[in-house]
């Protein structure tokens, strides 16, 4: 007799459930395209952040430089007299300005 005349005997009705055991090759494929996929994505992630943070490390040294020399011209700013010829407005380095301010409240 072949298998299919024969009653299943792995479908238990009276027991209410399925007596048969896993497909393991179809488990074992599904896993096995699961791990592939997650690999894939792993590298293709990785390549393109590792692209993207290479991008952003180089665009921040313009704006370092640019940051420096505004730095710079406020440190001029604040510790050199200056007057503006426009205005008339006289700038006093900071230092000086803080100790005259110190004298002018102990009065």
């Amino acid at each position: 007799m072949s298998g299919h005349d024969e009653e299943r005997p792995e479908i238990d009705a009276a027991a209410g459930y399925d007596k048969r055991d896993i497909n393991v090759l179809g488990v074992l494929c599904t896993a096995i395209a699961i791990l592939v996929f997650v690999t894939v994505a792993i590298f293709i992630l990785d390549s393109y952040f590792s692209r993207v943070t290479e991008e952003l490390r180089s665009s921040y040294d313009a704006p370092k430089s640019q940051l420096n020399e505004l730095r710079a011209e406020t440190r001029e700013q604040l510790e050199n007299y200056e007057e503006d010829t426009t205005t008339g407005v006289q700038r006093v380095p900071i230092d000086r300005a803080m100790e005259l301010l110190v004298e002018e409240d102990q009065r």
